[in-house]
């Protein structure tokens, strides 16, 4: 840059035609030799969107983009407005990012249990909005999530234009300096989540180039100073094993640390118990006994559900053998349904299949039980009207009237007390146990 000095008088006065010319000037030499960076390719406001038409911004726009989303199910919270968003964002645009938390965060994790998601929430856009590339990519992705349930599973073709337009930034993004990073990382996980809502096939090669990322980045532990992203991607690889019977690929188990966690909260966890199904019964013990004003972040939620997931799918994989003693493949494939009960419902509709959790219900259940393992029978048999549509399962309804007849049973409450000695959430599974027992019987409450 060629250096042109210029002097001012400052005794003399400035007018405001010479302050403007100062003002530049000293700009122009602050700015030698840097590439200024134009707003993003949102510019959201002034008219443009992630896919480049006029979906957001404009008032017309506006209102068509509310009409195709849908109402919002309340107001925005403190969440999204004292969050700063490295890309400008219209009211559209913010409001599609609270329906995408209403869709997934909310309605995956049961409320009953008293989680709060604020926290949680806000981690996560850190995560997902940590730049302008993951910006564009994370309301995007947003947008068509939430365009793929309104429109009740059908993708419509705005949906498809944001998933390519995402396509192309990440395939651009991988070839760079970001390839392994926190936010490109966040990226194919949501495109892998994209493509197993639509039931897409390409699920699988997202998944296979994250598995292959995480191991360039050293192994999941390397994510450990991104804690949500860490949870976000053990829950995924959890849910993958699940759906398709293998095993998991990064094994995390941290009881040890939840324990400690639960005792300061002031909750009487058996420290030295580390079978499974004592650690299952000590947190259902834990939501139907809350603490006093005490509330469990989903952080610790999560690290609950994890662990104990990932130590169940280790013990022995959906796609093996089932077990060969009857109870214990009774309680494992029980605990596998039980779990995913507390993060696996939308409006109590799922919304993959996981045929290898359903077949192998069916093939424990299908086997003759013991007289003494009536109640493990009847927990399983509730824990499995749990997963399947009762409406469709008529086998299971009847299933469930034969051994409440051969054990003597004739009311919910004498059900209850036979099931509660297992697993079981009454605020979560209260109702649906309760409207299971209406259809063995047809009628009103009998007790």
């Amino acid at each position: 840059m060629e250096k042109t000095f210029k002097f001012v008088d400052s005794s003399a006065k400035v007018d405001r035609v010479t302050r403007k010319l100062m003002r530049s000037h000293v700009m122009k030499g602050k700015n030698a030799g840097k590439t200024v960076h134009r707003r993003s390719r949102f510019e959201l406001s002034a008219g443009r969107t992630p896919c480049g038409d006029a979906s957001f911004p404009n008032e017309e726009a506006r209102k068509r983009n509310a009409e195709e989303l849908g109402p919002v199910a309340r107001n925005l919270g403190n969440v999204l407005r004292t969050f700063q968003f490295p890309v400008e964002l219209s009211e559209s645009s913010l409001k599609s990012i609270d329906q995408f938390f209403l869709f997934i965060t909310e309605k995956m994790y049961p409320s009953q249990l008293g989680l709060s998601s604020n926290e949680y929430k806000y981690d996560w856009l850190l995560t997902t909005f940590i730049d302008e590339d993951a910006s564009y990519c994370s309301l995007a992705l947003m947008a068509s999530t939430n365009a793929f349930f309104i429109s009740g599973g059908i993708s419509p073709p705005k949906a498809l234009s944001y998933l390519s337009n995402t396509l192309s930034l990440v395939k651009r993004r991988m070839q760079g300096e970001e390839a392994l990073s926190d936010s490109t990382l966040c990226m194919v996980m949501m495109l892998i989540l994209q493509e197993q809502i639509r039931h897409e096939k390409a699920s699988q090669i997202h998944y296979e180039g994250l598995r292959k990322m995480i191991k360039l980045r050293g192994g999941l532990s390397r994510l450990e100073s991104c804690p949500t992203l860490l949870l976000k991607m053990s829950k995924m690889d959890i849910l993958h094993a699940l759906r398709y019977g293998k095993p998991v690929l990064f094994f995390r188990d941290r009881m040890s640390e939840v324990r400690s966690t639960l005792l300061s909260m002031g909750f009487n966890f058996y420290s030295d118990i580390q079978d499974i199904l004592v650690d299952v019964i000590s947190i259902t013990t834990l939501f139907n006994n809350p603490p006093t004003r005490q509330t469990l972040d989903i952080t610790t939620f999560l690290e609950i559900v994890i662990s104990i997931c990932c130590r169940l799918i280790r013990f022995r994989p959906l796609q093996s053998p089932k077990p060969e003693c009857k109870r214990e493949a009774a309680y494992h494939i029980g605990l596998i349904t039980f779990m995913t009960t507390l993060f696996l419902q939308w409006d109590n509709r799922r919304i993959q299949e996981y045929d290898s959790i359903s077949r192998r219900l069916r093939e424990v259940l299908d086997e003759e039980f013991d007289a003494h393992d009536g109640d493990l029978l009847l927990w399983l048999l509730f824990i499995a009207s749990l997963w399947f549509s009762t409406t469709s399962s008529h086998w299971l309804i009847l299933r469930i009237r034969i051994l409440t007849v051969q054990l003597d049973i004739d009311n919910w409450s004498r059900v209850r007390d036979s099931i509660c000695k297992f697993p079981w959430i009454n605020v979560l599974h209260e109702k649906t146990g309760r409207a299971v027992w209406d259809l063995v019987y047809h009628g009103p409450h009998r007790d």
